[in-house]
């Protein structure tokens, strides 16, 4: 058995602390004194094993340097850009991606900063690009982080995911593929390439058969927009999966004449997809899908953006810039520094107190929720809507 199936992390906070379970990715909060039992006692309580649908009560304690009463002490997930060269060239990629940027970060560097995450309280790395399998080392990038009791995910095409380099991944500890499918098969083709579906499929068949999960990403464009429902009953017969996400118009997408539906198309599909939003039996989400949102269990001292950007989550760009997100750093979000020179407690300091990140959100805050499909992705921020 391996480590990530033997342990929940708990990350400190000025409220208690944050609660993961690295085998399914479930997240709660604890108050001070729950905090303190667990602490003492290095295990779950049974209500919290319960909860998490915990297979086991062990827990590993983490405490950053400093923690914050206005934000979370640290990020829940860090995606992490491996690398720009990417094996396709997808009409509506939105950081344009397809040749190595100058400056990638070398493997020792990049495992570096894995061993700075997890000890500063990271709870999931996702691996992207570009295509992150297009790196040599993935599998020694999982296998760090899956030593330092890391859930570990990737952002991926599947393309490249051939048996050999499946089974390698899936050995090194993989817990999730995040694989990016636009439509059926014509559709798909047509955003991503010539025969690129059918790799695709073989390569989630592969990663499948290691027993790592696969979830399917699927981008709402003009294109494929009557291909999203019989695609996700496809979906959920095939046992997988879906997230419907919003059409970002950057990148290469950001020339895209015909790229995202309007607002009454989106809440149409909505309507149509309804059945399967209140399956509890399947998982089909999206932006603006689901209007209810789950209570805290307890009362958070600030109020929790559904956008993790700037408060629980955290972006490293392929030359080791920090960023809030991927989109709102193709849409000019400036850097809040590197992780070559600077500690990740120090950069995440500057994120959540950031003059840039505050301005937007006090704009956010005296304006309605956008509900345009344009680029004001950094409307996400605080609309409550998912990112």
């Amino acid at each position: 058995m391996s480590q990530r199936d033997r342990q929940c992390l708990v990350r400190q906070e000025s409220f208690g602390g944050t609660v993961f379970n690295v085998n399914n990715g479930k997240r709660l909060y604890i108050d001070n004194d729950e905090f303190s039992l667990l602490e003492r006692t290095q295990t779950l309580t049974d209500d919290l094993r319960v909860e998490l649908k915990a297979t086991t009560d062990y827990v590993i304690i983490r405490r950053p340097p400093e923690l914050f009463d206005y934000s979370f002490s640290g990020p829940d997930k860090v995606f992490f850009e491996l690398t720009r060269s990417c094996n396709i060239r997808c009409i509506d990629c939105f950081n344009a991606s397809g040749i190595a940027l100058p400056g990638e970060l070398k493997e020792d560097q990049i495992l570096k900063t894995i061993d700075e995450l997890a000890e500063f309280g990271a709870q999931e790395i996702r691996f992207t690009g570009g295509e992150p399998m297009i790196s040599k080392s993935l599998p020694n990038y999982i296998r760090r982080a899956n030593d330092w009791g890391l859930r570990t995910s990737i952002g991926t095409n599947a393309m490249l995911a051939t048996i050999s380099l499946a089974q390698r991944l899936g050995e090194s500890g993989l817990d999730a593929a995040i694989v990016s499918i636009d439509g059926l098969e014509e559709s798909h083709n047509r955003v991503r390439g010539k025969g690129s579906f059918a790799k695709t499929l073989e390569g989630m068949k592969n990663l499948r058969k290691e027993a790592v999960e696969v979830r399917v990403n699927m981008v709402v464009l003009r294109v494929n927009f009557t291909d999203v429902l019989p695609f996700v009953e496809m979906a959920v017969r095939e046992g997988l999966s879906v997230m419907l996400r919003r059409f970002i118009a950057s990148g290469r997408g950001e020339h895209l004449t015909q790229g995202g539906i309007t607002w009454e198309e989106y809440e149409r599909l909505r309507q149509d997809l309804d059945p399967y939003l209140k399956n509890s039996q399947v998982h089909v989400d999206g932006h603006y899908l689901k209007s209810e949102q789950t209570p805290s269990r307890i009362t958070l001292p600030f109020q929790r953006s559904a956008c993790s950007a700037g408060q629980r989550g955290l972006v490293i760009l392929p030359d080791g810039n920090i960023q809030t997100c991927g989109f709102l750093a193709a849409l000019g979000e400036p850097s809040y520094g590197n992780v070559v020179n600077t500690p990740i407690s120090e950069l995440w300091k500057q994120t959540i107190t950031s003059r840039y990140l505050l301005t937007r959100r006090a704009m956010i805050d005296q304006s309605s929720p956008s509900k345009s499909w344009g680029n004001e992705c950094l409307a996400l921020i605080e609309t409550g809507q998912s990112h």
